[in-house]
């Protein structure tokens, strides 16, 4: 993965995944959105190209104590059911799981 910052989606501090991507050497809205001015929610593979596919996330290490949740159950999950650009990130496996037995913190 190119860029894995941690960061609690429901802190105060948080700062959202847009800001951060725009700190990159070069960043515009172009980065992801291949319309000017952006409109549309970039397609999966924009994130996919920079930070890889659900299997290669997987395979990367995590912390002691939590799970990889890019490794699941889930047939069809994609980046943004998590990570949101312009709105704090969501922990979509919260849905059914207790968040502390997992120890996840979403960027």
């Amino acid at each position: 993965m190119a860029i894995f910052v941690l960061a609690s989606a429901g802190s105060a501090n948080a700062q959202l995944l847009g800001d951060t991507h725009m700190k990159l050497p070069n960043a515009n809205c172009a980065l992801c959105h291949a319309e000017t001015p952006p409109s549309e929610r970039p397609k999966e593979q924009v994130c996919v190209k920079c930070h890889g596919d659900l299997k290669t996330l997987g395979s990367k290490p995590i912390p002691k104590g939590t799970v990889n949740p890019h490794l699941n159950h889930v047939e069809e999950l994609y980046c943004r059911d998590c990570h949101h650009m312009h709105k704090p990130s969501t922990n979509y496996c919260e849905e059914c799981h207790d968040n502390k037995f997992l120890g996840m913190k979403v960027p």
